[in-house]
């Protein structure tokens, strides 16, 4: 088993960083939410995009692949 830093990002307004966190939290939690993107980095530094959208095929899936340095 290998090891992935997954990261998934949103941009919110709030009135401070605890309700900014509470309502991510709300929207990943929705069975109906869209939020099914996410930016996946292994110790290599391979960076894979990924979307699990229940209506996305598994060969398209993978969106975009790049490399970079994974500072863990």
């Amino acid at each position: 088993m290998s090891e992935y830093r997954v990261i998934w990002e949103i941009n919110l307004e709030a009135k401070d960083p605890i309700a900014a966190a509470e309502t991510a939290l709300a929207i990943q939690r929705d069975p109906e939410s869209l939020a099914t993107a996410f930016r996946t980095i292994d110790k290599t530094g391979k960076i894979v995009f990924v979307d699990l959208k229940r209506d996305a095929l598994p060969d398209l899936r993978k969106i975009h692949i790049k490399r970079r340095r994974f500072n863990a």
